[in-house]
């Protein structure tokens, strides 16, 4: 009795062969890591020549890290801008995209609707933006980071659905992309 195939197709195969070298290194990255370090100090070594001193060239001076505190009034800050978020949009990008296309849409309407939805939306995600930086160069990939890692997505995505829109407001054909579905917060599938 044979063995069934495990991977009939390519992609399969190549899908199986990235998950076993994903895996050996997840198992074994502290020796990968440990033999990296010796072969890197054996290239390197500890000799000090003329040239490496002419190539090493003064460094500016550097802003001081943050502490960890203020790492996390920076979380907390993202999550404050998070809640304003979630109190915008009633917690459905999609549904806030409609309802600022449906105001642009109304007869009367002022044209810097989206405009002005867009240029809100965008301080906010500015304000965030700022202080996931500052968190992830204090702290690198730290838990404060891959938390305020969705919200930061989300503002992506609003920022999107509102450029989107800002566009076809300017070709003037916001009505007709409604209409279509090609709007794209109404083509998205995410969100």
């Amino acid at each position: 009795m044979a063995c069934p195939k495990l991977y009939t197709t390519t992609e399969e195969q190549v899908e199986a062969a990235r998950a076993r070298k994903l895996a050996y290194y997840y198992h074994n990255r502290n020796q990968l890591l440990k033999k990296m370090k010796k072969r890197y100090a054996k290239k390197v070594g500890k000799e000090s020549s003329g040239s490496d001193r002419r190539r090493k060239m003064k460094e500016p001076a550097q802003e001081p890290a943050p502490s960890s505190s203020e790492v996390t009034a920076l979380a907390r800050q993202i999550q404050l801008v998070d809640g304003q978020l979630y109190a915008l949009t009633d917690n459905s990008i999609r549904s806030y995209s409609a309802r600022v296309c449906k105001s642009a849409m109304e007869p009367g309407a002022l044209p810097d609707v989206v405009e002005k939805a867009l240029d809100r939306v965008r301080l906010m995600q500015d304000d965030v933006l700022n202080s996931h930086n500052v968190i992830y160069s204090a702290a690198g990939i730290s838990k404060d980071w891959q938390d305020a890692q969705p919200t930061v997505r989300w503002f992506q995505r609003m920022v999107e659905y509102l450029e989107d829109m800002e566009c076809h407001v300017m070709e003037g054909d916001l009505r007709q992309a409604y209409s279509k579905k090609l709007l794209a917060y109404q083509a998205s599938t995410k969100w």
